[in-house]
């Protein structure tokens, strides 16, 4: 028989996950959150509260998926009002905290699960072949976990989950963020936004298949400085923001194409004294 859960935030990841622990066989035991929503986990247990400690006391699994920022704080409160079992095993799933900021949680086992996934609704999404990081004192049973939602866990160390989580928000929210710039600029010219989405998802797939050396196209790959200098001073009648970006991030495509071999020093050197011009 697979073991009891709680559920300490009742939110996008919190909902996913739950219905997929449901799913494996787990029993939903504790629900809580600031305030009740619209999430289908309160449609499989009723004993919910606000006051996470008031759910927890009888879960042989507790998951905190809260804010970050709230993590250690609500585990410190549940252990100093009794809520875990000797034999909890207490997991958060943040992508940049470790398993250490569960330690007051002294008799339990701790592990950061944490899927490499984006969540936008509480509507309950798949979580099969999803990789989950795992990390903490049991990774075992985190691997057990993980797979029996049909995940694919993968361990990672301790000291390395901030980098980890920095690397994996450059390509979620800050794509994000970069590929709404470039539908805004098309949008102040007249032209469909959807042209930025069919670009990047034509550059995603060219990476995926061929690499990404070989996916590098574009004014500094061809070397057209010309190019690049005009279109800074077409965007400098936009907004600062938008200049400062594609400055960003045309030194960082001459940077990784340097340790790519496709372009030289002597190029690089040329680039950052056209891009410093008029700062």
């Amino acid at each position: 028989m697979k073991e009891t859960v709680a559920i300490i935030g009742i939110g996008k990841v919190g909902t996913s996950i739950g219905i997929a622990l449901r799913k494996a066989g787990y029993r939903i035991v504790g629900l809580s959150s600031r305030k009740r929503n619209d999430s289908r986990l309160f449609s499989i247990c009723d004993n919910f509260s606000k006051i996470p400690y008031e759910v927890t006391d009888s879960a042989d699994i507790v998951f905190l998926t809260v804010t970050d920022d709230s993590v250690e704080n609500v585990c410190k409160d549940i252990v100093d009002n009794g809520g875990f079992l000797d034999t909890s095993i207490v997991i958060h799933t943040s992508g940049a905290l470790s398993s250490g900021v569960l330690a007051s949680a002294v008799e339990c086992s701790h592990l950061s699960i944490h899927p490499v996934k984006t969540f936008t609704s509480l509507i309950p999404v798949s979580l099969e072949d999803v990789f989950f990081s795992i990390e903490g004192d049991d990774i075992e049973t985190g691997k057990r976990i993980v797979e029996d939602i049909r995940g694919i866990p993968f361990e990672i160390r301790k000291g390395d989950k901030l980098l980890y989580h920095a690397a994996l928000t450059l390509s979620s929210s800050h794509f994000a963020g970069l590929l709404g710039l470039s539908m805004s600029i098309l949008k102040d010219i007249g032209l469909d936004e959807k042209l930025a989405y069919l670009m990047a998802e034509d550059t995603l797939k060219k990476v995926n298949k061929n690499g990404l050396k070989h996916s590098f196209s574009g004014p500094v790959r061809r070397k057209d400085l010309g190019v690049i200098e005009s279109e800074i001073e077409a965007l400098k009648g936009t907004s600062h923001i938008r200049v400062d970006t594609y400055k960003a991030l045309t030194l960082l495509s001459a940077y990784m194409e340097i340790d790519l071999g496709l372009i030289d020093y002597e190029e690089l050197n040329v680039l950052i004294k056209m891009l410093k011009k008029g700062n």
